[in-house]
């Protein structure tokens, strides 16, 4: 493969029966768990190709972060707080539900604190903050990149004070 850094994430660059640099998605997956092959080992594939492949799944990672967060929007726009009319971009409810933190840390196996951050993080990024998502969604913004967890701390609120206004 060359030793292009500056080559885009999506570019493919590289040998032949190199692990792609797809956009991240199932198809990325799959190619990428076909050129690992048997126990993972990328026979015939030489560093530089594992070391690319390494960084695609850093990047499919960011992907599905991103899904887990459009999961966690969805249930948010359909679990608002009772007589919740305000919306906000997106169709999504102002307030929500107060139980919903406790179900999203059921599933997920969390904290319902942590449950609660990722909704607040999921609305702020679909209303607030449209770029930083599309770069989650893209792979070239992981989840535990700098500015993320500072927006998991700013999540608290969908104004920017502090507290966590919309459990009603």
């Amino acid at each position: 493969m060359s030793g292009n850094r500056a080559r885009p994430r999506n570019d493919p660059g590289g040998d032949p029966g190199d692990p792609p640099r797809d956009l991240p998605g199932l198809a990325l997956a799959g190619q990428l768990t076909a050129a690992a092959g048997p126990r993972e080992r990328y026979a015939g594939h030489g560093d530089d190709a594992v070391m690319v492949a390494a960084g695609r799944r850093d990047a499919l990672e960011s992907w599905a972060y991103g899904r887990k967060l459009a999961a966690a929007r969805e249930l948010v726009r359909r679990r608002p707080a009772a007589g919740e009319a305000t919306r906000i971009p997106g169709g999504t409810p102002s307030a929500w539900r107060k139980d919903l933190g406790a179900e999203i840390a059921c599933e997920l196996a969390v904290s319902t604190h942590a449950a609660e951050t990722l909704a607040g993080l999921a609305v702020v990024l679909e209303t607030r903050l449209p770029l930083t998502a599309a770069a989650l969604d893209a792979g070239i913004l992981h989840q535990d990149h700098q500015g993320i967890p500072h927006l998991k701390n700013f999540a608290g609120s969908i104004d920017g004070k502090r507290g966590c206004p919309w459990h009603r």
